[in-house]
């Protein structure tokens, strides 16, 4: 008979991993990529764990992650979404208070003349060199 393969996720450890990393920093941030649902862990449960730990900053990919994790979370922590947005999600990134990290002039243009954006942050990822995302050094 085939078997599956099938990781069990000590939430325990991610929480003590994230501890340890918050320590290097001396009180710096530290936060958590819980992505493609946590990577195939669950992010509900990673990012849950980790909120009552003391993470107060998590990255996912998508507006629609984002969505979800705010519902999971509520309005304390901070989600930014490593895509960025685009004119018809800007007015959702806003009310849901998520933070588009924007990744190309034409993200940080939208982004800057959206009236949702008004009182919003948004971080600008810049390019250091992967030339992969990010808005280059030249822009």
């Amino acid at each position: 008979m085939f078997t599956r393969p099938r990781a069990t996720i000590n939430l325990n450890a991610v929480v003590s991993n994230w501890r340890a990393l918050h320590e290097l920093t001396n009180g710096g941030e530290v936060a958590a990529v819980v992505k493609a649902n946590a990577y195939g862990h669950g992010a509900e449960q990673v990012s849950t764990a980790l909120l009552h730990a003391g993470c107060h900053r998590f990255f996912v990919a998508t507006i629609d992650e984002a969505v979800e994790l705010r519902a999971f979370l509520g309005r304390g922590p901070q989600i930014l979404i490593l895509d960025g947005v685009f004119d018809p999600d800007l007015p959702l990134a806003a009310r849901h208070q998520l933070t588009p990290v924007l990744n190309s002039m034409l993200q940080v243009k939208a982004w800057a003349s959206s009236p949702a954006s008004d009182g919003h942050a948004a971080v600008i990822h810049i390019d250091t060199g992967m030339k992969r995302l990010g808005v280059p050094p030249s822009e």
